[in-house]
């Protein structure tokens, strides 16, 4: 009679529990999900295009701060490919030395396709820099180069290499 007695109340305990988690958790989600994306929908509408991606060009990527700062069109690959070159400066917030390369993934899409990264008979000092490792607190400016495929806008995503997070920081960039 215990045995059977303790089975009930167990069983209604966990459908109390699932109940209080589940209903109310969900609601309390999709409220707040809908009004996040309400005042979104509404900062988007008040806010230009290039605002918006100047503001968010620039943050924390977990341990690391960066910014793109700007790109430079007119320059040609070994095999004459046209590229643009993007500069970011790179801060080493973490514990121990990091290189850019190492911490941050960035990006360059046209027209929603990834570009590749170019390979340069000349290149900037900057682009040395992706690769050397910096001590914490210490910046540093970085550029990579993307071999462009049209004439179409650029757009620059950097996320943080290894993260749970979404944390993202963009920037378009006009091919001349």
């Amino acid at each position: 009679m215990k045995r059977k007695l303790a089975m009930i109340m167990a069983s209604a305990m966990l459908v109390a529990m699932l109940t209080a988690c589940g209903g109310s958790g969900s609601t309390d989600t999709n409220t707040s999900a809908a009004q996040d994306a309400g005042s979104a929908q509404a900062a988007q509408q008040e806010t230009p295009k290039e605002d918006a991606a100047a503001s968010a060009s620039e943050g924390n990527l977990g341990d690391y701060h960066v910014k793109i700062l700007d790109a430079e069109t007119g320059l040609t690959d070994y095999e004459g490919n046209p590229v643009i070159g993007v500069k970011y400066e790179y801060t080493n917030n973490g514990k121990e030395n990091m290189m850019f390369d190492a911490a941050v993934n960035a990006q360059a899409f046209q027209d929603g396709v990834q570009l590749e990264l170019a390979f340069m008979d000349e290149f900037s000092d900057e682009y040395e820099n992706a690769s050397k490792e910096i001590k914490t607190g210490a910046t540093l400016t970085c550029e990579l180069y993307y071999v462009l495929t049209s004439e179409s806008e650029v757009e620059v995503e950097v996320t943080e290499l290894i993260s749970l997070g979404n944390d993202k920081l963009e920037k378009t960039f006009t091919v001349n």
